[in-house]
């Protein structure tokens, strides 16, 4: 019977042993093909922003009327126009200049 696990136990660790070797090819496999991955994304994030256009000086479209409907929902109906006009200026100023 001491025999019978002694094979036993030989059998389990050839098979330990072969599991073990082809998951860390798989693994290997697999850290390969994300650094493939991930400088294929690179490239492709590095191309998309190359499509995109950036205007140098930053001028938006807000006028006045707009800019204070985009800021009502931000900061609710409560508070005078005054405030959102001081507001507005202030946005505009800043992207002319």
């Amino acid at each position: 019977m001491g025999q019978l696990a002694a094979e036993n136990l030989d059998d389990i660790r050839q098979k330990y042993e072969r599991m073990s070797r082809v998951v860390w090819r798989n693994m290997k496999i697999r850290e390969q093909m994300l650094s493939t991955v991930n400088s294929q994304v690179k490239d492709l994030w590095a191309y998309a922003q190359s499509l995109v256009r950036v205007e140098v000086n930053k001028i938006t479209l807000i006028t006045n009327k707009n800019c204070i409907e985009l800021l009502v929902p931000l900061y609710g109906k409560n508070h005078r126009k005054d405030f959102y006009k001081d507001i507005c200026n202030k946005i505009l100023t800043k992207n002319i200049h």
